[in-house]
């Protein structure tokens, strides 16, 4: 048997339809994109009316491979855990109690500076007074 070649007219009217049904997926692809929601098979399905038979066919698979969706879609790899999450937990409190502990240190040196700027502030404005009386007397 020998291969008939297939005509000119219908080579055409294939690509017309390839490029339809591409651009009809590719439509939808962006919509659900658009939308933040998942780009799933079966939603391609009921969006386009397409079969999954035409969702299978080599030239849809290389749209949704350069879409990166479908069975394409790139997946997110998660580190695994190298501490448990109350270690973590024990080790934030301990930074935060060592922060507030340096705090109320930083408070209490203040405070001392502060009692003896008044002290001196006290025996500064007596002295003046002093010498007021002095000046005036």
């Amino acid at each position: 048997m020998s291969e008939r070649e297939i005509p000119d007219s219908l080579k055409k009217l294939q690509d017309e339809k390839r490029s339809q049904t591409l651009s009809k997926i590719q439509e939808v692809i962006d919509e659900l994109k658009n939308d933040n929601a998942e780009v799933t098979k079966k939603k391609l399905i009921e969006m386009t009316g397409y079969s999954a038979s035409t969702l299978s066919k080599q030239h849809v698979k290389v749209l949704l491979k350069h879409n990166k969706v479908c069975q394409y879609k790139e997946t997110l790899k998660v580190k695994p855990i190298k501490e448990d999450v109350s270690v973590r937990y024990e080790k934030s409190l301990e930074k935060a109690n060592n922060e507030i502990s340096r705090l109320k240190a930083v408070i209490v040196a203040k405070d001392i500076k502060i009692n003896e700027l008044d002290t001196s502030q006290k025996e500064l404005q007596e002295r003046y007074e002093i010498l007021l009386i002095y000046i005036q007397g």
